[in-house]
């Protein structure tokens, strides 16, 4: 294998991979500019057709075997299907697939753990397809179908987007299975709504509407209870300014609150995470990444941090590159749980940007009990023009009380029209801040050279902290 190095720091690889329905891709060509003590020690990979990407990825344990199951959703440009894939984070194994016949060949899909609406105690499947206007459930166990429900509205030329936001809570109408909230941004003239169906009965619970508002129902979250009705309530984003929450049990407003946009812009919301409890007042709390919009154009992103309990503004991330080059445009933010294991969990930043090396990718890990970054920014230059990130987190496969992050993207690669795309996942890239920094400011420097058979694949690769210097593949 090629490889390349900077100062003195060798790479050492080798690959195994336990099923034969996997193969070894086009070699990466690595370098690294200083020293990292971590041990990249699984990579999985499979070739998928031409024209394949993959618009969204998310994780939870499918299977009831204890561990977490990566739930992708991939589309082809040459085929109306959209395939969702259960994959297994401990070996690569392909779990499951679901074929979804669509009307389009270019459409938007999300995927995200459903509760058990069955009863055989394992989280089922929920996939929301916007431009069929389609939300589906999917037991997990044996791909049956559980529900389905279609809402179309031709006032806006976006449609409905019915799905956009998708989550399923905790039961509220007394027939002992959980609920379903679906967003519908683009209805009622793009005034948007939320909508709870029941998976027991197929039918629409209630409609939450909010006069005057713009796109309601664009990212919907479960936000565990915080007015003492023991019912989870909901986070919900809309294209305005503003974050709401509602009772879960009637629908009511229980606060809403703005999330530091600038004066004159219109955030373009990103992501929602539900955290752990950063204030410590007892309820969780949560992070909007966005990016305030002013005359068509995107300022660099922004993350900020709000009480569960009240809406009120923590603390606001400013999308400050690390390089001074150019704007860094927050695309996600993730909770990995307590990860320097001080009792509240912490959070991944990620955000990319443009500079003089291309577009790179940057990693921040930050503090849910200090609001501090525990390491510097992390920075992954990559050759081919990001399409789109995709970030969640998964049970550490190695058995950890630490969380593994998995990123993904896929790239349009310059010499050609074929779409790649990749995952990585770091369980715990760092030991101390000493460790890893650097006389350029702490930054970690990537950089993931792929030959032409590289692209349309997709990569696992988790990684841990090892005790000597640089990391292995294996």
């Amino acid at each position: 294998m090629t490889r390349r190095m900077r100062g003195a720091l060798a790479l050492h690889f080798a690959f195994t991979f336990p099923a034969s329905a996997f193969c070894q891709p086009t070699a990466p060509i690595w370098r690294q500019s200083s020293t990292l003590q971590m041990e990249l020690h699984r990579q999985y990979h499979d070739t998928v057709p031409l024209g394949t990407m993959v618009t969204d990825v998310s994780a939870a344990d499918l299977n009831g075997d204890g561990a977490d199951e990566l739930l992708l959703s991939v589309q082809s440009l040459f085929s109306p299907t959209l395939n969702v894939r259960v994959i297994s984070s401990l070996d690569g194994r392909l779990l499951n697939s679901i074929m979804i016949p669509q009307t389009s060949l270019v459409s938007s899909a999300f995927v995200v753990p459903g509760n058990d609406f069955d009863g055989d105690g394992i989280n089922d499947i929920l996939v929301g397809v916007l431009d069929m206007s389609t939300v589906y459930a999917f037991s997990s166990r044996n791909s049956s179908l559980l529900f389905s429900r279609t809402v179309v509205d031709t006032s806006t030329f976006t449609g409905s987007q019915f799905g956009s936001g998708l989550t399923s809570f905790s039961d509220v109408t007394g027939d002992g299975v959980d609920e379903i909230a679906v967003g519908a941004p683009g209805v009622n003239g793009f005034s948007g709504e939320v909508q709870i169906y029941s998976v027991a009965t197929q039918s629409l619970v209630r409609t939450i509407a909010v006069p005057n508002s713009s796109g309601l129902g664009k990212i919907v979250k479960v936000l565990p209870d915080i007015n003492g009705d023991s019912r989870d309530d909901l986070l919900v984003a809309s294209y305005d300014s503003q974050v709401r929450v509602f009772s879960g049990v009637d629908g009511s407003v229980i606060y809403q609150a703005g999330f530091g946009a600038l004066p004159g812009t219109s955030p373009d919301v990103k992501a929602i995470e539900v955290l752990g409890d950063i204030d410590s007042d007892g309820y969780a709390d949560f992070a909007v990444a966005y990016n305030p919009v002013a005359g068509g154009i995107r300022r660099a992103g922004e993350i900020s941090y709000l009480s569960g309990a009240s809406g009120a503004l923590m603390h606001t991330f400013a999308a400050n590159s690390p390089s001074a080059e150019g704007n860094l445009y927050f695309v996600h933010v993730k909770n990995i749980g307590d990860y320097d294991l001080d009792g509240v969990d912490d959070a991944v930043l990620f955000s990319n940007a443009v500079t003089s090396r291309g577009f790179e990718g940057f990693t921040r890990v930050v503090s849910g009990r200090t609001l501090q970054m525990m390491f510097t920014e992390t920075d992954m230059p990559l050759t081919d023009i990001p399409r789109s990130y995709h970030l969640t987190s998964i049970a550490d496969p190695s058995g950890s009380a630490r969380r593994s992050l998995v990123l993904s993207h896929h790239t349009l690669p310059t010499g050609g029209p074929e779409i790649s795309y990749s995952v990585w996942s770091f369980e715990r890239v760092w030991q101390s801040t000493s460790d890893i920094s650097t006389a350029t400011g702490g930054t970690i420097r990537w950089e993931f050279d792929y030959g032409t058979g590289a692209a349309n694949n997709y990569f696992l690769l988790v990684g841990s902290e090892t005790g000597t210097s640089g990391f292995s593949l294996l």
